[in-house]
């Protein structure tokens, strides 16, 4: 692997290990009482709006079977983007929703403007908590990008659409940072049902596919003004099980004021070689990775 593949792991990495030791350091002072408080039942939400200017450094992306890796260039960009989350919580029921988008052009030389960036996320599960921290869940979500590949370029081309359901477990600190826990871990089991939908792809990457899912997420908040997400899910179909999808994705955000913001961003993918693929497809047992420095203004809600 490239060590440029490398750099954006060396740089998270270090920061989420300290979070973590910080975490359970304060962890170990919390008030005991702290675990005894009622949360707030209902629904919530928040969301950041942003333009940024950023830089970026890809390996393999071009032949990336993940859209949003494959629809990006090396270059300085302008990105507009929008973070969100809608959710909803009940003594032993919980919704969560998050929904990201981004955009951005890039310009050079006396060239016209032309896309870079392009990413549509949409998550969401429903848990049924029948004994803390554990939980039956049932997600789906929608991946897509605003702009296709050349020449049609169609709106959403690729849209990857997925529905699983399973066994999680979702632990938290009791250490609260603006109404939000210091750290939380949440942990999932199940299997996943999922399916591309294109114009012109080939018909055997239009196909359902059906097998077994993992999936772990971290987010940290050491400082009012710094926060950390990672996201690990795994895939495979269970007539191949050699064929495994892997998706990374993490970030780091640091507020520097109240309408500037510094984001590092990561998103890697690794997918296998199915069985029935065609020979000399593109693509496949390929770490595809797009690493992101942005600094911008925004605004939350």
């Amino acid at each position: 692997m490239p060590l440029a593949s490398l750099r954006p792991l060396a740089v998270l990495t270090p920061l989420l290990l300290l979070s973590v030791a910080s975490a359970a350091a304060e962890e170990e002072a919390a008030p005991e009482a702290a675990a005894d408080d009622e949360p707030d039942y209902g629904w919530d939400h928040d969301g950041r709006i942003g333009l940024f200017l950023n830089s970026i450094l890809i390996d393999n992306a071009e032949q990336s079977r993940d859209p949003s890796i494959a629809s990006t260039e090396q270059t300085v960009t302008w990105t507009a983007t929008f973070d969100g989350a809608l959710d909803w919580t009940a003594p032993h029921q919980a919704l969560e929703q998050t929904l990201e988008l981004k955009f951005g052009q890039q310009k050079q030389d006396e060239e016209e403007w032309f896309e870079s960036n392009d990413l549509i996320e949409y998550d969401g599960v429903y848990k049924a908590l029948f004994q803390r921290p554990r939980y039956a869940y049932g997600a789906w979500s929608l991946t897509s990008v605003f702009t296709g590949p050349e020449p049609r370029e169609d709106p959403f081309d690729p849209l990857l659409v997925t529905a699983s359901t399973g066994y999680g477990e979702q632990r938290s600190s009791r250490v609260q940072i603006e109404d939000e826990p210091r750290w939380s871990l949440d942990l999932r089991l199940g299997v996943r049902a999922q399916r591309r939908f294109s114009p012109t792809a080939d018909s055997r990457d239009l196909e359902w596919e059906f097998g077994p899912e993992g999936l772990v997420r971290f987010q940290a908040r050491p400082h009012a003004d710094i926060g950390y997400k990672l996201r690990y899910e795994v895939f495979s179909e269970f007539g191949d099980l050699g064929h495994v999808t892997h998706l990374l994705t993490a970030s780091a955000t640091i507020a520097l004021t109240a309408y500037i913001d510094i984001d590092l961003d990561l998103r890697a993918y690794y997918e296998g070689e199915p069985e029935d693929a065609p020979n000399e497809a593109g693509g496949y047992n390929e770490l595809a990775v797009r690493q992101e420095t942005l600094i911008g203004i925004v605004y939350s809600f």
